[in-house]
């Protein structure tokens, strides 16, 4: 089960708390079939997305009209790959269920206007472990060497 204090990808701009959401351009390779509230769901694994991502229309069928007033009010602005941003319609914790191994997790989605791809973040999909890094295979680079930095000063 993920924990609601691990590190969030929150930062503030313009006094807003924004998040990335990133999709990747060919998902259709990175995509799981999870199981919430006992409807199969179609989740894009996108390993550049800080938030998990569930659309109105998909939240809708899954928990039914009447479910929106279950959601909890967010003050984060999503920012989407190509730089638009838009406000949630709030979020909800829930339990998504892996059908291949049948373990449910508590995970954390929020809901966006439309029929727009389900998608479950890095940080989720690494601790459900649907996705790894390898931290020895990836070489660590410095953007702010000290000569840039000194320089614009």
């Amino acid at each position: 089960m993920l924990e609601d204090n691990d590190s969030e990808d929150e930062y503030i701009e313009y006094m807003k708390v924004t998040q990335d959401v990133l999709q990747v351009e060919n998902a259709s390779r990175l995509t799981e079939k999870m199981v919430l509230n006992g409807h199969k769901e179609k989740i894009c694994l996108d390993s550049r997305a800080t938030v998990n991502v569930l659309s109105e229309k998909a939240y809708k069928h899954i928990y039914g009209p009447d479910s929106f007033q279950d959601l909890e009010k967010t003050n984060i602005t999503l920012v989407m790959y190509n730089k638009l941003t838009e406000k949630p319609l709030g979020k909800k914790r829930v339990w998504l269920v892996n059908p291949k191994e049948k373990k449910r997790y508590s995970i954390e989605f929020v809901l966006v206007r439309g029929n727009t791809r389900s998608i479950l973040g890095t940080r989720d999909s690494q601790q459900i472990q649907l996705l790894t890094v390898n931290p020895n295979n990836i070489q660590a680079v410095n953007t702010l060497s000290q000569h840039v930095y000194q320089e614009s000063k």
